[in-house]
C-alpha cells in the first residue's frame, strides 16, 4: 500500500494508506448500521407475529436486561424463554421477566395435532385450556396468569385434573 524509497515510507502513500484506511472503517460502519436496521426491521415485523413465528426467530431477540427502556409488544429472551412486553417500562433488577407478571407474558404457541401444552409460569391462560404439569394433564378453571407457587396441584380453585 505504501511505496518507500531508500527503506522509507514518503509522504504521499503515507497519505494513500491514511485515506484507505479512513474508507474501509466508513465502509464497516455503513454495514454495521444496515445489519443492525434490518434486524430491527425484522424484530419489528416478527413482534407482531404470531407466537409460533416469533418462536421461530427467537435468536432474534435480545436477552433482557434492568435499565433497558421497553415497549409494549417487544420480545425479550430470558434464559431459554420469550417473553412479550404486556406495558411499556424501564426495566429493574427486581422486575425481571419471570417475576413480572403484569409486565410480561410468555411466548408460547398454540398446541399442534391435539399435543398439550407443558404448564409454566408468566402464561395467560383461559378457562378451559389444557397443560401437563410433572407428566399430569390438567385443564384451567379460571382465566389467570400462572406464577411460579401457583403451581396446578397447588391452586385447586385454578385448576383440575383431568
Amino acid at each position: 500500500m505504501a511505496e518507500t524509497y531508500e527503506g522509507r515510507v514518503t509522504g504521499e502513500s503515507r497519505q494513500k494508506a491514511a485515506q484507505d484506511l479512513a474508507q474501509s472503517a466508513r465502509e464497516r460502519q455503513s454495514e454495521q448500521a444496515q445489519l443492525r436496521a434490518a434486524v430491527a426491521l425484522a424484530r419489528d415485523q416478527v413482534r407482531a407475529a404470531p407466537d409460533e413465528d416469533v418462536v421461530k426467530y427467537g435468536d432474534l431477540f435480545p436477552e433482557w436486561q434492568p435499565g433497558v427502556a421497553y415497549a409494549a409488544g417487544d420480545v425479550v429472551r430470558f434464559g431459554d424463554t420469550l417473553f412479550r412486553v404486556a406495558q411499556a417500562h424501564t426495566s429493574q433488577a427486581d422486575w425481571a421477566p419471570d417475576r413480572a407478571i403484569t409486565l410480561f407474558t410468555v411466548v408460547q404457541p398454540e398446541p399442534k395435532d391435539g399435543a398439550v401444552l407443558q404448564w409454566m409460569a408468566g402464561e395467560i391462560v383461559a378457562a378451559g385450556d389444557l397443560r401437563t404439569y410433572v407428566g399430569v394433564t390438567w385443564r384451567c378453571r379460571q382465566a389467570h396468569t400462572t406464577l411460579a407457587g401457583w403451581e396446578p396441584p397447588n391452586t385447586p380453585s385454578l385448576w383440575e385434573a383431568v
